[in-house]
């Protein structure tokens, strides 16, 4: 490569990148300048290393033009020639393409040597690849600018997959994409929320001024707007809701004191109801309920230490029971699904104690069961069971707000990623309605910070 061109392709280059062991990609606008054919140009290898350029799309932003090409710990780089390099994942990764090809439109392939199209900022693989389809060249020749030293035979395999993933993009099925809705009117962080019929009931939490709040407020999915509700009998943060047949049921949690509560309520007909006292105080727990019961999962108790029993209420007695809890954590999330209570995430202590843990409680049998781990730590988190999947959201860390979302398939019990939540948040309200998940208010930054901010995602 003659050194004369790197100028020009540092320029606007977004390219393939490979790095030694198991690796790391980045797909970007393809080069611009006097070295290149129809937006397609050829690759360097100057210190920055092994690179190959790939046409993006012409619509897409610079946040969502990301792809991953993941190679295994077998596929050391070394010294190569350009010429190995150009066709290194073809040669050695023939049957993980193979498998990518029947896989396809997915956002991620699920194979672990070769990832392509991850919704990390991302943007799927038919986004990527119908870029040549606006190109004023043939799709043989964009396919030999990309591997021009490449074996006819790999290219061939590159042009058979590309060409089902062009087929495929071509036929309008959205990328999956995160929507804006209106602020909620007080903007706040660690509430409580759920879904009652077309609306979701936000309650309680921090305030900006750092003092907890007994608000409630309604927010209405068809009209996108939100209304005041009478306040909750109680100030309150850090509580767990949950719903059943259009009643919201908001538990426990801390009282302006800092002490965690005891407090019940459930939002039936218009007006907060008084329900029977839990056993024992809980606050940053999580709460779902299932086959006719409301299970409160995890936080910490009276003395502050983490809670290793849940708690169960009989919707249609009223009375309170003890139950197995998970692995004692606080600031954990929780779903229902197929009969089973979810435990997602939390943390044993600071933020620094985040954990990846996830079990699944069965009634029937009073037991927990471990499941694959969250592919990511996370504590102050949420969840919910949308289109036969639990979407793992947010929660704080260190570094700052997490970002990524993760959902698991419940058939195949495998984690697949989302697009990146585009407000990250800890604290935050997570519902899910006819398919569509959505986030309500948390903490944009660690500790207590707060907002207003309302997305949704169409999960399916």
């Amino acid at each position: 490569m003659r050194n004369n061109l790197l100028p020009e392709m540092r320029k606007s280059a977004q390219q393939l990148l490979v790095h030694h062991g198991p690796v790391h990609e980045v797909v970007r606008p393809s080069l611009e300048g006097p070295h290149t054919v129809d937006r397609v140009g050829p690759g360097r290898a100057d210190d920055d290393h092994r690179h190959l350029s790939i046409p993006g799309a012409a619509r897409l932003t610079r946040s969502q033009t990301r792809a991953e090409l993941e190679l295994g710990e077998q596929d050391e780089i070394g010294t190569r020639t350009l010429r190995d390099l150009e066709c290194l994942a073809v040669e050695t990764r023939r049957r993980h393409l193979k498998a990518v090809a029947r896989q396809l439109p997915l956002e991620v392939a699920p194979d672990p040597g070769i990832r392509l199209g991850e919704q990390q900022g991302g943007i799927h693989l038919a986004k990527l690849a119908s870029g040549f389809q606006s190109h004023q060249m043939s799709f043989g020749a964009t396919l030999r600018r990309i591997f021009p030293t490449c074996p006819k035979r790999s290219r061939r395999l590159w042009a058979s997959v590309l060409g089902l993933v062009i087929v495929s993009g071509a036929s309008g099925a959205p990328a999956l994409q995160w929507q804006s809705h209106a602020r909620i009117p007080e903007p706040r962080t660690e509430v409580a929320a759920a879904l009652a019929g077309d609306q979701i009931l936000v309650v309680g939490g921090f305030v900006e001024s750092g003092g907890n709040s007994a608000r409630a407020d309604a927010y209405s999915v068809p009209n996108d707007r939100w209304a005041r509700l009478p306040d909750l009998p109680v100030s309150v943060d850090h509580a767990a809701a949950a719903s059943h047949a259009e009643r919201v049921f908001v538990v426990g949690g801390y009282g302006s004191d800092r002490r965690p509560l005891r407090t019940a309520f459930a939002w039936d007909r218009g007006r907060w109801r008084v329900l029977a006292q839990l056993p024992e105080p809980r606050a940053a727990a999580a709460a779902a309920v299932s086959a006719g019961k409301l299970y409160v999962v995890g936080g910490v108790d009276k003395g502050g230490d983490l809670a290793r029993v849940a708690l169960s209420l009989d919707l249609n007695s009223g009375r309170w029971s003890r139950v197995p809890g998970p692995t004692p954590r606080e600031h954990l999330a929780a779903a229902a699904a197929r009969g089973r209570i979810y435990a997602l995430g939390g943390r044993s202590a600071g933020i620094d104690t985040n954990t990846r843990a996830f079990e699944s409680y069965h009634p029937a049998t009073r037991r927990w069961t471990k499941l694959p781990r969250l592919p990511s730590a996370r504590g102050g988190t949420g969840a919910a069971t949308v289109s036969g999947r639990i979407v793992s959201v947010g929660g704080e860390q260190p570094a700052g707000t997490i970002a990524s979302v993760y959902s698991f398939d419940l058939r195949s019990r495998k984690w697949r990623r989302l697009p990146d939540l585009p407000t990250p948040r800890h604290g935050l309200g997570v519902v899910a309605h006819e398919g569509r998940l959505f986030t309500l208010a948390g903490g944009p930054q660690p500790g207590l910070t707060v907002s207003g901010v309302v997305e949704s995602l169409r999960v399916g």
